[in-house]
């Protein structure tokens, strides 16, 4: 077969592009080859990586575990191995010109999970070592081997000899002191002029975390428990709370010391006491007493709040459907107050402004305010 020229030249070029196509592939294949090895590389390189950093991250993060287990008073919020039921606390409060109250607590709490360390709040001066002991027959009772402060997360800390029994109760015995301050948090000092004397007195405010300010506790609001306050004050004086007193008593000359009915259980922040010379006035309307404090040069001005309180309260039992479940209600106006009112269960503190009303002399403002 014979061709002409321009048909040799169309095959040699089609040979040279077959040629170039080849070895176009060849390189593409090369290339290939070289990318899934360069792949192959970069993955067992990560996989290399990723294994060592879970070796030393995973291992670091094992000991923080470990860390935090052995040293629960690094953690915010306390443990969750023990459980308050009942407080007793005594308070001595002193106004001036010391202004500062001494006191201890004993709280009874339950062991949900072994444990040989005892975390609560506190904020106060520890006095003496404190003391644990058990109400559970056959419990074990390790010793306290060192306790500590810990102001970093306002802590008291309790390290033990030994562990304290799952499902036991136990009680924990604390005295301290604390500073009567005028931060309006804590249980705190509050004054006004009257005649040109200065009249003081001592007040609470506990919300949201101040319990701690006041004595040692589980100041956490899921931990609620039964409070049973007793406080020895200037005989001149009264101490209200939460609850009805059920004793007053002369302890010296010129002290007096008044003990109060056991709260419902309640969490730490609704705890409240007023130590003053407040005078009252009381509202008979209902099934327990409803009573307005004031200042003496004020108590007039309580009245209002005297009349609409009981009503108020009297629509809410109708409009829920439940009795109010305490033995009595008190509202007080103080001079110092951090907040508009505080609803202690059975003794609200007022700011002034939020529940005195003269009408006449205090403007329609106030009067709803009031309200």
């Amino acid at each position: 077969m014979s061709f002409h020229g321009s048909q040799l030249q169309v095959l040699e070029k089609t040979k040279d592009s077959d040629s170039q196509h080849k070895r176009a592939a060849g390189r593409y294949v090369t290339l290939s080859k070289l990318n899934l090895i360069i792949i192959i590389v970069a993955l067992v390189a990560v996989l290399v990586l990723v294994t060592v950093l879970a070796v030393v991250y995973g291992g670091r993060c094992s000991n923080d575990t470990v860390t935090t287990t052995a040293m629960p008073w690094n953690q915010t919020r306390l443990p969750l191995s023990l459980r308050p039921s009942y407080y007793n606390v005594f308070l001595d409060v002193f106004l001036e010109p010391s202004f500062y109250f001494s006191g201890s607590v004993s709280i009874t709490f339950t062991v949900i999970e072994t444990t040989d360390i005892v975390v609560v709040h506190s904020k106060l001066n520890i006095t003496s070592e404190p003391k644990l002991i058990t109400t559970s027959k056959d419990a074990l009772l390790p010793t306290i081997k060192e306790y500590f402060l810990y102001p970093n997360n306002e802590y008291l800390v309790l390290k033990l000899n030994g562990y304290l029994g799952k499902d036991s109760d136990y009680e924990l015995y604390v005295e301290f002191n604390g500073v009567l301050d005028d931060s309006l948090a804590g249980l705190y000092r509050s004054s006004y002029t009257s005649n040109g004397t200065i009249h003081w007195m001592a007040t609470s405010q506990l919300q949201v975390t101040d319990a701690r300010k006041v004595f040692p506790c589980f100041d956490e609001p899921g931990l609620k428990a039964h409070f049973e306050l007793s406080v020895t004050h200037r005989s001149d004086y009264n101490a209200m709370s939460n609850m009805p007193a059920v004793s007053t008593s002369r302890v010296t000359g010129d002290r007096t010391r008044t003990t109060f009915e056991p709260t419902l259980k309640m969490s730490t922040y609704l705890l409240a006491l007023i130590v003053s010379d407040m005078v009252s006035n009381t509202n008979d309307s209902l099934k327990i007493p409803f009573r307005v404090w004031a200042r003496q040069d004020m108590i007039d001005a309580a009245n209002y709040a005297l009349r609409i309180g009981p009503e108020m309260l009297k629509y809410f039992e109708e409009l829920y459907g439940v009795d109010y479940p305490l033995p009595k209600m008190d509202m007080a106006a103080v001079p110092d107050f951090n907040a508009g009112g505080m609803e202690n269960w059975g003794l609200i503190i007022y700011r002034e402004y939020s529940m005195l009303y003269l009408d006449g002399q205090n403007s329609l403002n106030n009067k709803l305010q009031v309200n």
